[in-house]
Parts: C-alpha cells; sequence; structure tokens
C-alpha cells in the first residue's frame, strides 16, 4: 500500500513540478537559512 501511495504522490509531484518550481525554490532558500542560522547559533558567542 505505500508503494502505491508513493507512486501517487511522485506522479502529483511530477504534474505538479512546473507551477511548483518557484515554491521549491523557496523552500530550499528558507531551510538553508534556517540550518545557518541554528550553525551560527550552535557557535560560542
Amino acid at each position: 500500500m505505500a508503494l502505491v501511495e508513493q507512486f501517487c504522490s511522485w506522479s502529483a509531484w511530477r504534474m505538479n513540478s512546473t507551477s511548483s518550481a518557484r515554491s521549491r525554490a523557496g523552500l530550499g532558500w528558507y531551510f538553508s537559512s534556517v540550518s545557518l542560522d541554528i550553525m551560527f547559533k550552535k557557535l560560542p558567542a
């Protein structure tokens, strides 16, 4: 069952890949900024 769900979600992602390209780029920028923020916070002041 999980394999079918993964395939369906993958197909939906493929169909929406062109329209969601901007949102994926925004998510990548968001996660990279968050990880950088966490790394800087872990550095000794």
